[in-house]
């Protein structure tokens, strides 16, 4: 069986460049990307990104979040190289969030979702997914 995914990686204020290409692509051949993929993967500023096609989101929306709020938002914290904890400022990253995706959370996701995340302080590792995707095998039978 054959899976389409879109995998998104990170790198900061940088993800405006993905952001721009898919809205660019889906503008081009004028539909919603979201029913072309069967999983959409992402990390860091690709997971927001991720979401985004994921909930069938303008992706404009994203744009503007990294133009208007990326500066901000991206700018990383003192001392942020030798702390333990995020690079950036949680507050700022989690009100723009809210304000591109509301209240909606990884649960409310139509779309088979993986995000690959860290917990700094403890150094934990594992993936966020959208419950469809715990039962879908990724291997050919």
């Amino acid at each position: 069986m054959l899976y389409r995914i879109l995998s998104l990686s990170g790198g900061g204020v940088r993800g405006i460049f993905q952001a721009v290409c898919l809205r660019e692509l889906a503008s081009i051949h004028r539909q919603s990307l979201a029913p072309c993929f069967d999983v959409v993967a992402g990390t860091s500023t690709g997971s927001i990104i991720a979401m985004a096609v994921a909930f069938d989101l303008d992706l404009e929306l994203v744009v503007d979040l990294f133009k208007s709020k990326g500066p901000a938002i991206f700018s990383a914290r003192a001392f942020s190289g030798v702390r333990k904890g995020p690079k950036y400022k949680p507050e700022l990253l989690r009100s723009a969030l809210e304000s591109v995706f509301g209240a909606s959370t990884l649960a409310d996701s139509h779309r088979l979702v993986v995000i690959p995340a860290t917990t700094l302080n403890r150094l934990v590792s594992g993936c966020l997914l959208t419950s469809s995707v715990k039962a879908m095998s990724l291997t050919s039978s």
